[in-house]
């Protein structure tokens, strides 16, 4: 049931002229309930989820190169570690960064 999008006429300013009424158009905008309006927004959460995962392995693959090139653009052998595990977290932490990136540019 598809139905066309109707755009009104619009006076021009430039012709001084009086302005032509709008043909009888059928609205096309109808009202969704509560729960349509939460089922729309759970696909968008749904699939913004699936294609961000998507984009975090693509950037797991990336990750790696990027921590190279900073490394040798900042001259520097090794990176500082504080912790224990911040070695993986910055790697993961790079991985989601490429992943928001992509996904938003």
């Amino acid at each position: 049931m598809a139905r066309s999008l109707h755009i009104p006429k619009v006076r021009n300013p430039f012709s001084g002229g009086p302005s032509i009424p709008d043909e009888e158009y059928e609205d096309v905008f109808e009202e969704m309930t509560l729960a349509e309006h939460l089922e729309e927004l759970r696909s968008r959460i749904w699939k913004t989820c699936i294609s961000l995962a998507g984009a975090f392995i693509i950037g797991l693959i990336l990750a790696r190169p990027a921590l190279e090139l900073v490394k040798e653009t900042a001259n520097i052998q090794k990176f500082d570690v504080n912790e224990a595990t911040e070695p993986i977290t910055d790697f993961f932490k790079i991985a989601m960064y490429i992943a928001i990136g992509s996904r938003f540019r």
